[in-house]
């Protein structure tokens, strides 16, 4: 979730003038965050300037419940956006609750490995 960042673009310029074409990266970082509807960490790479927001907002479910899809500028945060409209829906109504997002399921297990008899 960049929310809005844009990758930048222009020019390094020397002390002598000298012209050389460079980018700006938004700050993007691997951040776990806590979802109140799924009860579990979401695990997202966002920028810090969302992170102020989310911290402002009160959480990551509210961010995302009272941030405009534009502003987010996200397809998986649109995704997630509505699962947790949705989840909140179902906790409110008693209904079964949805499974945990892609993003938030724990790694398998390792098998174990059973050498080959030769």
């Amino acid at each position: 979730i960049w929310g809005g960042k844009r990758i930048g673009h222009g020019n390094q310029v020397s002390w002598a003038d000298n012209k050389t074409r460079r980018t700006w990266r938004p700050n993007v970082q691997t951040k776990r965050l806590w979802s109140d509807s799924f009860q579990s960490m979401l695990k997202l790479q966002i920028t810090t300037s969302v992170l102020k927001n989310i911290d402002k907002a009160g959480g990551l479910d509210n961010y995302l419940i009272n941030t405009s899809e534009a502003k987010m500028d996200s397809a998986m945060a649109s995704d997630l956006k509505k699962l947790v409209i949705e989840q909140r829906r179902r906790i409110a109504a008693g209904e079964q609750l949805l499974p945990l997002p892609k993003i938030a399921r724990p790694p398998r297990a390792k098998q174990e490995y059973e050498p080959v008899a030769p």
